[in-house]
C-alpha cells in the first residue's frame, strides 16, 4: 500500500505539477521566462539565464513549485467560490 502512495505521490509531483507550472510560467512572465525540459542540463540554483534569448530559465523544481501553488489556488478559489 505505501508503494501505491508513493507512486500517486511521484506522479502528482513530476507530471501534474510540473505540467501545469511549465503551461504557467510563459504566461505569468508574458514570455520572459520558460521552464526547461526535464532532460537539459541544470545548475543547482532554481534560476538561471539564457544569455542567446535573454530568457530566465526556471529549473523543473522551480516549475513544479509553480504549478503546486497554480494548483492550489485555483482550488482554493473553486472552494470560495462555491459557498
Amino acid at each position: 500500500m505505501a508503494i501505491l502512495i508513493e507512486l500517486a505521490f511521484y506522479l502528482l509531483m513530476e507530471v501534474i505539477l510540473y505540467t501545469i507550472g511549465r503551461a504557467v510560467i510563459p504566461i505569468i512572465s508574458l514570455g520572459k521566462a520558460r521552464a526547461i525540459h526535464t532532460k537539459e542540463f541544470f545548475r543547482a540554483k532554481l534560476v538561471h539565464y539564457d544569455e542567446q534569448t535573454g530568457q530566465m530559465l526556471i529549473s523543473t523544481g522551480g516549475a513544479s513549485l509553480v504549478g503546486g501553488l497554480t494548483l492550489w489556488s485555483a482550488l482554493l478559489l473553486w472552494f470560495a467560490l462555491a459557498r
